[in-house]
């Protein structure tokens, strides 16, 4: 829980005292990760931390003084933190830089005390061995607590006994889950032989199973993908949730070099619909990094053009057209679309094969502008001849010119994107739609101005644009500005973007430019906002 008290002078000098009980199960290896869990809050609030100092009082609690504030202001926070039990304390109140902490705060400071009773327990006191108490005894809190817990090599024969030998109720799967993984975090040589042996005993037990090969692919090494292969060869969990088969193979997607170990042996279980996804994922990255021949994956061919036809008329399947021929998402969709374009990068290195380019030419059937601009892209890697109306229509569109534009340039072939949209302007226009769809009977979007701005010294070109949904009535028309550095040539990531500032009938297009980029002058002082005469207070909701 967390109480919150304000004290008051007759100079009305505040001073708030927040108090905040941790769960009983809160473990911290030391004080310093507790004041450092406190400084990464601060920072996260886009404070700065000054005149950091700890120390233990005589009674001896922790504490940890310090003031926060930004470079813009003279004004800072006094903070105190003081830890007793499970509690911690923190004290606040305003300063001004510019003079010393009046008499009342000091003495307040100097004086506060936490209260006798102890409350809790200590934050560094290990609570494992009571964890497992109220395992045995199906106590709610072993449910609740167990996230809490720091688990190490001294806790590595209770780990074992309880994820092998308690008798885990259907309801307390998960705790076995979660014991594993923390089992898994422990860096003991133990603790491999251990799951070799568990996971091969948990045939009719598919979560423990995936657990075991997540805590092994996460150490990401040569032993732990040899392992990995080791024991899917002997065995695979099968689940429902898609999400657990794909975080087994996560570190390989971060560590293409370590992902290249585990072909063509793992592609045996490509077949499988649970595996088919991340397995086809990982193998299309390395062909697109260079790193792997498509001979290392030829006899799968046919099975990945019958996967890829299959996905490809689900896919078409889903472009729903209503009256006003608008397009439906969904999660499924995205997720269809993201494995045709790595079933287009596989298959693309045998286009020769004549039922591979039928898949190709009914690929184009799609509207979606990933699938497209990825097949544009394997094209123009391979110097194929590309009709101009294709690429052209594809810069045109604002939903795929950000797309093509990152996907030519990444293979070296920018010559081939249309000159009329290679300008900054049309980029910044498209940025509005990177994580939405551009839709021109729902969007209007219309350039204003282009303008030199100097930020820090450094010298930027600003564009600013109006935008219109037409089905949000509460906001209508709001002014944007899309900031670029001039020193970096063409890109598509903008230095800033502005969140819109409402548009009311009164505001001239000038007064507008200034406001925006007001605020975008503004931008790192986190308590700044911009003044907009005759908006009062209670109407943030209108722009701030």
């Amino acid at each position: 829980y967390v109480k919150k008290s304000i004290y008051l002078n007759n100079n009305n000098e505040a001073i708030t005292i927040e108090v905040s009980k941790a769960h009983d199960y809160l473990m911290f290896p030391s004080i310093d990760s507790v004041w450092a869990l406190r400084k990464k809050i601060y920072a996260n609030r886009k404070f700065n931390i000054y005149d950091e100092k700890r120390s233990i009082s005589p009674k001896g609690y922790h504490e940890l003084n310090l003031s926060l504030g930004d470079t813009a202001s003279s004004t800072r926070i006094l903070v105190k933190n003081v830890s007793k039990g499970g509690l911690l304390y923190e004290l606040k109140t305003s300063l001004d830089t510019l003079g010393a902490p009046s008499r009342y705060v000091r003495e307040f400071y100097s004086n506060f005390q936490p209260m006798d009773t102890l409350i809790g327990r200590d934050l560094m006191e290990d609570k494992v061995p009571d964890f497992f108490r109220a395992l045995r005894e199906r106590d709610s809190i072993s449910t609740d607590g167990i996230r809490f817990l720091l688990f190490s090599k001294k806790h590595l024969d209770s780990l074992t006994h309880y994820i092998s030998e308690f008798n885990f109720r259907e309801d307390q799967k998960n705790i076995q889950a979660t014991l594993i993984q923390k089992m898994g975090e422990i860096d003991d040589p133990a603790v491999f032989p251990f799951f070799r042996k568990l996971y091969v005993n948990s045939y009719n037990n598919s979560n423990a199973q995936t657990k075991i090969l997540q805590a092994i692919s996460k150490k990401a090494d040569d032993y732990s993908t040899e392992l990995l292969l080791e024991l899917m060869s002997k065995d695979l969990p099968l689940i429902s949730n898609k999400l657990e088969i794909h975080t087994i193979f996560k570190p390989y997607m971060d560590n293409l070099e370590l992902a290249k170990k585990l072909y063509p042996k793992i592609l045996e279980y490509s077949t499988i619909e649970e595996y088919n996804s991340p397995i086809f994922s990982i193998l299309a990255d390395l062909m697109t990094k260079g790193m792997i021949k498509p001979k290392s994956y030829k006899k799968y061919s046919k099975q990945i053009l019958n996967d890829a036809k299959l996905q490809l008329k689900r896919h078409l399947g889903q472009w729903i057209s209503s009256d006003s021929q608008k397009r439906f998402f969904s999660n499924t969709q995205l997720q269809n679309t993201n494995i045709l374009e790595d079933y287009e990068i596989l298959l693309y290195p045998y286009l020769n094969d004549k039922e591979v380019q039928q898949f190709f030419d009914r690929l184009l059937l799609s509207n979606d502008p990933k699938i497209k601009t990825t097949y544009v892209a394997l094209l123009a890697k391979d110097n194929k001849n590309i009709p101009f109306e294709i690429i052209d229509s594809l810069a045109a569109n604002i939903n795929s010119r950000t797309l093509l534009f990152n996907k030519l340039k990444d293979i070296d072939k920018l010559s081939l994107f249309p000159i009329k949209y290679r300008t900054q302007q049309d980029l910044a226009e498209a940025s509005f739609f990177d994580q939405e769809e551009f839709d021109e009977t729902q969007n209007n979007i219309q350039f204003i101005a282009a303008k030199p701005l100097i930020y820090k010294e450094i010298e930027y070109t600003g564009y600013y644009f109006k935008l219109r949904n037409n089905l949000d009535y509460d906001d209508g028309q709001q002014m944007y500005l899309v900031v670029y550095s001039n020193d970096q040539g063409l890109h598509t990531k903008p230095y800033y973007k502005s969140q819109g500032m409402r548009i009311e009938d009164t505001d001239s297009d000038k007064e507008l430019l200034d406001l925006v980029t007001e605020e975008f002058m503004l931008k790192d002082r986190q308590r700044a906002i911009v003044y907009r005469p005759y908006q009062f207070s209670n109407f943030n909701q209108f722009g701030f």
